[in-house]
C-alpha cells in the first residue's frame, strides 16, 4: 500500500488483558508512523477495564477514539466505516466526515497488531503532561523521595479478579524477591514502587518501599510509576508490558518466554528440566517456541522459579546499566523515521529481531 496521500486508519482494540492491549496499541502506533505525519489513527475499543482509556490517552498516534461501554451488545458496525453517510448510530459531529473518520484507508485487527508486527522500531507511549504533575505529588506524599532514584516491581500471583487462576504457570510466590528487593533498597540505595492489585500478599514493612497494591483506583498512579522508574523488575505480565512502552528498562523474571522489545531489556526464563534432569539453556528454550508454555514443551518434567541468586544478580545488571538515570526518568524522546510503504500483510519479525535483547543465562 502506497503512502502517498495521508491515511485514515481505524485500528479495533479488541483484547481485554492489559499487556496484549499495551502491545496492539504500540503496533498501530508504529504503522500511523509508518504511513506519515498527517496519518490520522482511530482508536475503537470496549470500555470494559479501568485501564483501556488511560492507555489510549498516552498513546501519541491516536487522533480520534470511539469508546464503547462495557456492553457487549454495543458495536461499530462495518457501514460506519464503509463512506456512507448518515448511517444511524454513527457519529454525526463535522470532523467525523470532514477528517475521514468514516472511510479509513486501513482498518487494522487485533491479529494484525501483535507486537512483533511493529514496523521498525516499536514507539513510545508517553504519560501526559497535564497529568504529571498531581501523580508526582501523590508519589510524595506516600513517602517516595524526589532526589532518589526509584524501581516499579510486579509480581504476579493467581488471585487477580479479571485473571484468577489463568496461566499459572507465569505466577510466583512474592517472597521468594524479599533479597533482591532489600539489595535495591539496601545496597544499591534505590527506593520501589509495588504495583499490582488489592488481592496480592503483603510484603513485609521495608524503608522505602511504597506499595500501591493497596491503593483503591491506583492505575495511573502506577502507569505514571512505570513511566519515571529507573527500571521495572518483575515477571511476565501486563504491567511489563506497559513499562517496555514507556520505554523504561525491564527485567523480565520467571518469564515464560518474550514480551519486552527495548536494547537492553532482561528475559530471564523460569528454570526448565528434562527427564534426564538436565536444565533446558535459555537458547533452547527460545528455539522452543518464544510463546510456547511448558505443557506443549516435549520432554520437560519440571519447572523451577528462580533462585534468589539469580534474581539479584538481575538486579545488579539492572543497576549497573542504567547509571546514566540518578532520578525519575522523563518521558523518552522520540522521533519518527521517514515515511515508508504498509505492505499488507504486516510483516512479522521476532522480537530478537527488533530489539537487541539479553538472555540471561
Amino acid at each position: 500500500m502506497g503512502t502517498a496521500k495521508p491515511l485514515v486508519i481505524a485500528a479495533f482494540f479488541g483484547h481485554r488483558t492489559l499487556g496484549d492491549f499495551v502491545m496492539n496499541q504500540v503496533a498501530a502506533a508504529s504503522v500511523a508512523a509508518a504511513a506519515g505525519p498527517k496519518t490520522k489513527l482511530l482508536s475503537i475499543y470496549r470500555g470494559d477495564r479501568p485501564y483501556k482509556d488511560l492507555v489510549n490517552f498516552c498513546n501519541p498516534a491516536v487522533s480520534r477514539t470511539l469508546r464503547l461501554s462495557e456492553s457487549q451488545t454495543e458495536i461499530v458496525p462495518l457501514e460506519w466505516l464503509e463512506g456512507t453517510t448518515e448511517i444511524e448510530g454513527a457519529p454525526k459531529d463535522q470532523e467525523w466526515y470532514a477528517e475521514g473518520y468514516n472511510k479509513p484507508d486501513l482498518i487494522l485487527v487485533p491479529a494484525q497488531m501483535r507486537i512483533e508486527h511493529c514496523i521498525g522500531k516499536p514507539p513510545p507511549l508517553v504519560f501526559p503532561d497535564n497529568l504529571a504533575p498531581a501523580m508526582e505529588g501523590a508519589l510524595a506524599q506516600l513517602g517516595l523521595d524526589k532526589s532518589k532514584w526509584f524501581a516499579v516491581v510486579h509480581l504476579r500471583e493467581n488471585s487477580y479478579e479479571h485473571r484468577r487462576d489463568v496461566c499459572e504457570e507465569r505466577s510466583v510466590n512474592p517472597l521468594l524477591y524479599l533479597p533482591a528487593l532489600k539489595r535495591i533498597l539496601s545496597e544499591h540505595g534505590g527506593q520501589i514502587v509495588r504495583i499490582g492489585d488489592p488481592s496480592m500478599k503483603p510484603l513485609p514493612k521495608m524503608d522505602g518501599l511504597i506499595d500501591l497494591t493497596q491503593t483503591s483506583n491506583s492505575f495511573p498512579l502506577q502507569a505514571f510509576a512505570l513511566s519515571r522508574a529507573r527500571f521495572f523488575f518483575g515477571t511476565d505480565s501486563g504491567p511489563t508490558q506497559l513499562a517496555s512502552a514507556f520505554k523504561t528498562p525491564v527485567a523480565s523474571t520467571n518469564a515464560f518466554g518474550i514480551a519486552v522489545w527495548n536494547d537492553g531489556d532482561v528475559i530471564l526464563n523460569k528454570r526448565v528440566f528434562k527427564k534426564s534432569g538436565k536444565e533446558v539453556p535459555p537458547r533452547e528454550l527460545f528455539e522452543m517456541g518464544t510463546w510456547t508454555v511448558h505443557r506443549n514443551w516435549p520432554s520437560v518434567t519440571t519447572i523451577k522459579d528462580n533462585s534468589p541468586k539469580q534474581l539479584i544478580d538481575v538486579v545488579d545488571h539492572m543497576v549497573e546499566t542504567t547509571q546514566d538515570c540518578r532520578g525519575w526518568r522523563n518521558n523518552s524522546p522520540y522521533t519518527p523515521g521517514p515515511p515508508q510503504d504498509i505492505r499488507l500483510p504486516l510483516e512479522w519479525r521476532e522480537l530478537t529481531d527488533i530489539a537487541d535483547l539479553t538472555l540471561w543465562e
